[in-house]
């Protein structure tokens, strides 16, 4: 039995996995979160990445499913599962935010500051 297409799938699922943070690493330093306007813009720089990663493995679905490159049923399940969570990650950040809401994630992110952790949101 050949192990590639196995080892290959294999791959293209830890792929996609670190596909998702890797663009929190390519800009180096990430951008101080200090008005509203960076918490709406963040939001949506987010949100744009998440579509692009969902979209990616979109494609490798249909592939899959095409019989391009086929996937094992545990890699398919996996993709299957984190398409939903990333649909439900969009949708959660294309909604608007409350005033209360962005005031949180700023003094959260003051919070943070003080103590030297990172700005993500």
């Amino acid at each position: 039995m050949n192990r590639y297409p196995r080892r290959f799938a294999l791959l293209w699922v830890a792929l996609a996995f670190f596909t998702s943070f890797f663009f929190t690493l390519v800009d180096g330093e990430r951008p101080k979160i200090e008005t509203h306007e960076d918490v709406i813009k963040s939001r949506e720089k987010r949100r744009r990445q998440l579509e692009n990663v969902l979209q990616n493995m979109k494609q490798k679905l249909e592939d899959h499913q095409s019989g391009k490159k086929p996937l094992s049923d545990r890699a398919v399940e996996q993709f299957q599962k984190k398409i939903r969570a990333y649909e439900h990650q969009i949708v959660e950040l294309g909604r608007e935010m409350d005033p209360e809401d962005i005031e949180r994630i700023l003094e959260n992110g003051r919070r943070r500051r003080s103590s030297g952790a990172s700005d993500e949101l």
